[in-house]
């Protein structure tokens, strides 16, 4: 399955998520905790979100 999300609105639904959280130094195991990704010298954040709410904001999907 591949799923086509509009940007803005993935990003705008990312903040959301994360305001007012506080950024760990470890992936957490539930989502919606932001956490740092130090990769190929970045100081990326990155927060785990549930499938389900992805498809929700989905713009089309496609079945293989």
């Amino acid at each position: 399955m591949t799923v086509f999300v509009n940007r803005l609105r993935l990003v705008a639904y990312a903040e959301d998520v994360i305001r007012g959280k506080q950024v760990v130094d470890r992936r957490p195991a539930v989502c919606g905790i932001p956490y740092t990704r130090s990769r190929w010298g970045r100081n990326d954040v990155t927060v785990m979100v549930p499938l389900d709410d992805v498809q929700a904001l989905a713009e089309f999907v496609l079945s293989n």
